[in-house]
């Protein structure tokens, strides 16, 4: 539960870099059809822009806290606002494959620098008060991801070029450079000595616990409109599931934020697991549109609370080590996003798709024993506090 919270001038700009970040990551997926189209590539080649754009996160994962470390958290976060600039125009203006695919990872690695520095400010900057803060940056970005899709849904509708979209993350990021580098950052003094501090009980298990969320998500919007279409329900609609999965997401981490402010965090993320649950055997087991798009919703909302609250117990659980939490996030998120809805394209192709899809229900389980193990920590860590 969030005792204090402050939505201060400091808090606003960070936010709005989330903003530039949930753009650009965002833009990808509905611009690669025109982009394909474009170059006159396979969907093999195109798939490699989200791989691509993934390995970024990874690369931010395993290198990122190093880099803050190194240069501190203000000339990171500026190079990811410049890296937001400059991946998309490489996208934009690329006549080859090769030089898209190159910059989708270099818009990938910086926008997950962004994150990474803003999720470690936001921590360091509200202490306690970081799961509200973090809630309301993740629900941001839940909103931010649905413009591009329908501002390059609006741009081809209307035979203008799906290239104009990128200019929205452009323009952001060159309109935050300025302010950005007026600022100072809390916590610079720590990022020099985080190699010597240490992980509260259950640090391990909340990481697992994020990276199974991730994958949960990933899965269910990857393959929502094949599951619709596979029970019956035209393909017209059935392009909507994806879209409705992330607005569910993005209602869920609205309402989440007061709800951080009532209820403690293990509380939250348990009625989000059973939720969860029932989104995921609905949407595996459902034989019609209704149960399935009920499945896609529950789905959504379940995993809507579980990003912002888990890293929120990350950071609480990663005392002055905010930068390598904040890069696990990082690693672990890309890593889910790479392997999750890849595998069960494998699986499918191999047993079928309902088959597959009860590989979801399956990293429910793994989460919530992970979660468990989560909480259990807290208390192991709160019963050696002195009294």
């Amino acid at each position: 539960m969030s005792s204090s919270f402050e939505r201060d001038r400091l808090t606003v700009l960070l936010y709005a870099c989330i903003v530039a970040f949930g753009l650009a990551i965002a833009a990808l997926g509905p611009a690669v059809p025109p982009l394909r189209a474009d170059l006159g590539i396979s969907r093999t080649v195109a798939g490699l822009h989200f791989t691509a754009l993934a390995s970024g996160s990874v690369a931010v994962g395993l290198i990122g806290s190093r880099l803050v470390a190194w240069l501190g958290r203000k000339r990171v976060l500026q190079s990811g606002l410049v890296g937001l600039m400059v991946g998309p125009m490489g996208l934009v203006l690329g006549q080859s494959a090769v030089v898209t695919v190159l910059a989708a990872f270099a818009y990938g690695f910086a926008a997950n620098l962004v994150f990474l520095v803003v999720n470690g400010v936001l921590s360091d900057h509200h202490g306690e008060g970081r799961a509200t803060a973090l809630a309301e940056a993740n629900a941001v970005a839940a909103t931010a991801f649905m413009l591009p899709g329908l501002l390059i849904g609006g741009l081809v509708a209307t035979g203008l070029t799906w290239r104009l979209a990128f200019a929205a993350p452009i323009v952001v990021a060159l309109a935050l450079l300025r302010p950005v580098s007026n600022r100072s950052y809390p916590g610079a003094s720590l990022e020099a000595t985080e190699e010597g501090g240490r992980y509260l009980p259950g640090f391990a298990a909340t990481v697992s616990a994020l990276g199974m969320s991730v994958a949960i998500e990933w899965s269910m919007a990857s393959w929502a409109a094949e599951q619709l279409v596979e029970v019956g329900t035209p393909v017209a609609v059935a392009a909507v599931g994806a879209a409705i999965f992330y607005g569910t997401v993005a209602v869920g981490r609205a309402m989440v934020v007061p709800l951080t402010r009532r209820f403690d965090e293990g509380r939250l993320l348990i009625v989000s697991l059973v939720v969860t649950a029932a989104g995921a055997t609905a949407f595996w087991l459902g034989e019609s549109t209704i149960w399935v798009m009920s499945g896609v919703v529950l789905g959504g909302l379940g995993v809507s609370y579980q990003f912002p609250l888990l890293a929120s117990v990350m950071f609480a659980k990663a005392p002055g080590r905010t930068n390598a939490a904040s890069a696990r996030i990082s690693l672990v998120g890309g890593s889910a996003v790479l392997l999750a809805p890849l595998t069960l394209g494998v699986w499918a192709d191999a047993r079928g798709l309902g088959e597959a899809l009860s590989g979801i229900l399956v990293l429910v389980v793994v989460l919530g024993i992970a979660l468990a193990a989560s909480l259990r920590g807290r208390e192991t860590a709160a019963s050696r506090l002195p009294t």
